[in-house]
């Protein structure tokens, strides 16, 4: 695993090298391009004005609208250029279950409020959803279920947990929550951002959790011939929510 880490970061340090070295190359050349463009362009209406060749002022605009676009596309790539530098050099995290349990971010979608479970819980007193305020709102990593293994293909362990939410005096809710390890822009270390979470119907009976070639299974209890045994979770990278398969 950590020989396919460092394989992946050295690709990263090329690509990011040979990107700067583009950067540069374009700089000097649509940047400087782009700036004599804007000048000329300006020159120009001062000419048409004093001569009066109002013919020609299109020209000059448009010369001026394409060398302002050209020192965007500049200004734009030097900015992915950082970033991706700044990703790069982020320091790798350890994925356990006891630094999900102990630290776990959270985002709540039924009342669109971010939260931290420590210790594997997380308790408010005046938690407001919305126009409505419980005064008893109690989440939990129900019966420790957490699965760590790679989701998204890129050799670095992600998590899957299992959430438990009660309002008040409401029936309980479940999730199956994803958290992908991703660069964050502005961090230190690589962090586990939470995705779109996967509402489990009623109260599952769940044995199990794991993740296997990016794939999260949810081992049942079994009851009876005609229940199935599992149900597996792949993680959709276009709308980054969980989609079941058979």
């Amino acid at each position: 695993m950590e020989q396919q880490i460092k394989g992946k970061q050295n690709k990263i340090y090329w690509v990011a090298l040979a990107s700067l070295f583009f950067g540069v190359v374009a700089f000097f050349t649509w940047g400087i391009l782009s700036f004599i463009a804007i000048i000329l362009g300006i020159i120009g209406l001062k000419q048409i004005k004093k001569i009066g060749l109002e013919q020609y002022r299109k020209l000059a605009i448009l010369g001026i609208i394409l060398g302002v676009i050209g020192m965007g596309w500049v200004v734009f790539r030097s900015i992915l250029i950082l970033q991706t530098f700044q990703k790069s050099g982020q320091e790798e995290i350890e994925v356990t279950v006891e630094s999900i349990k102990n630290n776990f971010f959270y985002t709540d979608t039924k009342c669109n409020v971010g939260v931290s479970i420590r210790n594997g819980t997380y308790k408010d007193s005046d938690y407001r959803c919305g126009e409505e305020t419980f005064n008893d709102v109690f989440f939990e990593i129900y019966d420790d279920k957490i699965a760590i293994g790679d989701l998204n293909g890129d050799s670095r362990n992600d998590a899957a947990v299992i959430i438990r939410k009660t309002y008040g005096n409401n029936e309980p809710i479940y999730e199956l929550v994803v958290s992908i390890n991703k660069a964050v822009i502005g961090a230190k270390k690589r962090m586990l951002v939470p995705r779109n979470p996967k509402l489990l119907e009623g109260k599952p009976d769940i044995e199990s959790i794991k993740i296997e070639s990016g794939i999260i299974s949810l081992g049942l209890a079994r009851c009876c011939p005609i229940k199935k045994e599992s149900i597996r979770y792949i993680l959709d990278k276009e709308t980054q929510g969980l989609e079941v398969i058979q």
